[in-house]
């Protein structure tokens, strides 16, 4: 598991607009975030789950990273790591942390952090 922070040159936020979409030919985008509104009932809403799956699949395609935000819950984590998703963020990993609280909460959790059933999986504490 890795756990960083970084900015990255472009972060494409899906909310499905077709202006929006416009923007994954136009601007050198890396990452493509699914929004909390679908990834909130994911597990029990069958058309969230089908615009969760496509959009994983719209970024695999266009070879982008994919960050899930708004996830609460390890059956939602489950779902969208079975499905490739990269990374993730939510309250499910820790409610809002300020930045120079950051270094001593992973010196604390480090052994749990890295014990996670979640390889290759990158959480951003936001």
């Amino acid at each position: 598991m890795r756990v960083y922070l970084s900015l990255h040159s472009l972060v494409f936020s899906c909310r499905l607009t077709y202006s929006s979409l416009n923007y994954l030919k136009r601007f050198p985008v890396n990452m493509l975030k699914i929004d909390r509104s679908f990834v909130q009932d994911v597990t029990s809403n069958p058309d969230s789950a089908a615009v969760t799956d496509a959009i994983i699949a719209l970024a695999k395609t266009l070879r982008l990273n994919i960050t899930a935000e708004g996830i609460e819950t390890q059956e939602q984590l489950d779902y969208l790591q079975l499905r490739g998703c990269h990374e993730a963020q939510g309250f499910y990993f820790s409610r809002p942390v300020p930045a120079d609280a950051i270094a001593q909460m992973l010196k604390k959790n480090y052994a749990k952090i890295m014990n996670m059933n979640a390889e290759n999986f990158i959480i951003h504490n936001s």
